[in-house]
């Protein structure tokens, strides 16, 4: 089950370079914001730096496995998480947003497969996979939570584009 922590860390990473190579404009429609482009995209570096930040620990995690179950479980749930938070807006805006294909086709079946592998590995359980999308969930809201904050510092300094 191990290659499966590190799949997923890898669908990160396909994920993290997608997100960095789009604009948010449908994003800024969601959010009942204007729909202007240069404040439609985080600055690159802040975009590298939070998600090399989430492959990092998503790495670290997988090197943890088996030793520490219920913390690997964390990342599918993190990754699962992500990946609706990025489908919903493209489905509400009818546009592709950045990372939903990655979210798609790696991170939803990755994150279905490693609980499933978990479940036979006696892993499963309403409470470990409650625990574990706890867990999964604060992970995602501290990477949007820090997102969040650069980019409103980000724009605050940077002055009229």
């Amino acid at each position: 089950m191990d290659w499966v922590f590190w799949a997923l860390a890898a669908a990160g990473a396909a994920r993290a370079a997608e997100e960095c190579s789009g604009r948010f404009p449908g994003l800024n429609r969601l959010a009942g914001g204007s729909n202007r482009p240069a404040r439609s995209r985080p600055a690159p570096a802040l975009c590298l730096a939070i998600n090399a930040a989430s492959v990092a620990l998503m790495v670290v995690v997988a090197m943890l496995w088996p030793r520490h179950p219920l913390l690997c479980l964390s990342v599918p749930a993190w990754l699962t998480v992500s990946a609706i938070l990025h489908l919903i807006p493209a489905a509400a805006t009818r546009r592709w947003a950045p990372g939903s294909l990655s979210a798609l086709l790696l991170q939803l079946p990755l994150s279905i497969y490693a609980f499933h592998v978990a479940d036979g590995a006696g892993l499963d359980g309403t409470v470990n996979v409650l625990a574990a999308f706890a867990l999964g969930s604060l992970w995602m809201l501290a990477s949007f939570a820090s997102s969040l904050l650069l980019w409103v510092v980000e724009e605050r300094f940077s002055g009229p584009s």
